[in-house]
């Protein structure tokens, strides 16, 4: 018992001497952060400049910004520093998608949402604390971001986006007249986002629109293509007929989506709610049903569309699938109709594609889509991989995705059996492919 006390004592002693060691640590830590970046009295701002970032010696920063450089390479890092990103919606997705620009060098940043800072949001939120709540969440935002990316210049704006607003929420950054370079749409109410989307095409702005993250889990089934290429996403299809009627191209609109069915609906309204439901809307016309969120499912999205964003400002776009891949069972099918056709058409014996082939040219190259009208393939049935262009052989990114009929006069009359336009189209779309000639 004496020995099991000693032990017990000696314990207690390097305990003791451990704990004096890491406060002695974190105070040391401290003085060298003290002095390596001073906390001068900054001096009284106007109401112009309160976006401003605050000044950082260039060699914390650069070291800061350090594996992005390794990454991007010194021209595409000052691109992204040099850029001007809006973000419309500081909630789940663009708390999340705002806070990653910051921390990857954007120096412009431009946060519009009217919206506060609930309790029920802490579950999303990229910064929010319980401390915030009640708060606009542009403000929280911008404070947290004034932290964590000093180098960044946050102009916060605690207003709903409205049509009559966008050119003054839009306008170019008011220091040196620059241009927004990208916009992140993550508002998820139908009008404002069709404003929104309808005024970026208008004015040329590149935009990239989240979909719905609400109600979905699996971050397997993320995609991210053109507004007409989600599926299973009531948003998405929403919006599709809501910007056709204001004649805006949903082809053109880059989105963020989650092929994976809704697994939960919207909450029913309780009795309170149902009597006077216009007292529990946070603005008028906006929905007061709650939509289930797994917090985890808005902050990957924006993420995602960070991601995006960079890799396009810093010159290194990526190629993202933009559509589901085929089961291996519809795979199989098609791919048995191609070989056959292969044989009975153009003769070839031997068979050069598999399953990951029929895959990379259904989903890949064509997004699901037949090659010559655009139309979504679980729409039209009887559709098949063929050769475009009969002298060019069996490479790769030579082949097209037509219905059946089509594909037995393309067999007989060749090209010219299609529209000029179509044809032009389908030949430079092939030829971005031209990696694969070879293969």
């Amino acid at each position: 018992r004496l020995k099991k006390m000693k032990k017990s004592q000696g314990n207690l002693k390097n305990a003791h001497w451990i704990a004096i060691a890491a406060a002695g640590g974190i105070a040391v830590g401290s003085l060298i952060t003290a002095c390596i970046i001073p906390r001068h009295p900054s001096p009284p701002r106007s109401r112009n400049d309160e976006s401003q970032g605050q000044d950082l010696p260039l060699d914390i920063e650069d070291e800061v910004l350090s594996r992005n450089e390794s990454f991007f390479g010194a021209d595409g890092l000052g691109a992204v520093k040099s850029s001007f990103v809006i973000v419309v919606g500081s909630g789940g997705v663009g708390s999340h998608a705002a806070a990653m620009l910051a921390r990857s060098g954007v120096k412009k940043l431009r946060v519009i949402d009217f919206d506060q800072v609930t309790l029920s949001s802490l579950n999303r939120h990229a910064v929010a604390s319980l401390r915030d709540v009640g708060r606009p969440k542009v403000e929280v935002l911008k404070r947290s971001l004034n932290d964590i990316a000093p180098w960044c210049a946050v102009d916060a704006h605690a207003v709903m986006f409205r049509e009559e607003t966008a050119e003054e929420l839009l306008a170019p950054w008011e220091e040196n007249g620059q241009i927004p370079d990208y916009l992140v749409d993550s508002i998820d109410d139908v009008n404002s986002k069709v404003a929104l989307l309808a005024k970026c095409q208008a004015l040329g702005i590149r935009v990239i629109s989240a979909m719905a993250a609400g109600a979905k889990a699996d971050p397997t089934r993320l995609h991210m293509g053109s507004l007409t290429d989600a599926s299973r996403d009531p948003l998405a299809s929403k919006m599709r007929w809501a910007l056709k009627k204001v004649n805006v191209n949903c082809e053109a609109i880059q989105v963020v989506y989650s092929s994976e069915q809704p697994r939960v609906t919207l909450q029913p309204l309780t009795e309170e709610q149902r009597a006077n439901p216009a007292d529990f809307g946070v603005v008028d016309h906006m929905r007061t049903r709650v939509m289930p969120v797994l917090g985890t499912s808005p902050g990957i999205m924006g993420q995602s569309i960070a991601a995006h964003v960079l890799c396009t400002l810093a010159g290194k776009p990526f190629n993202p699938q933009a559509v589901p891949s085929l089961s291996h069972k519809a795979t199989t099918k098609m791919l048995q109709k191609f070989q056959r056709r292969e044989k009975r058409v153009y003769e070839e014996e031997k068979f050069l594609f598999d399953h990951e082939d029929v895959d990379f040219i259904v989903s890949t190259m064509w997004r699901s889509k037949t090659s010559d009208t655009l139309e979504r393939m679980e729409r039209s049935s009887h559709v098949e991989i063929t050769r475009w262009r009969r002298e060019k052989g069996p490479v790769l990114n030579n082949y097209v995705l037509l219905r059946s009929e089509e594909c037995a006069k393309l067999e007989e009359q060749g090209v010219s059996f299609f529209s000029e336009d179509v044809v032009r189209r389908i030949d430079a779309h092939l030829a971005s492919f031209g990696l694969y000639d070879s293969l």
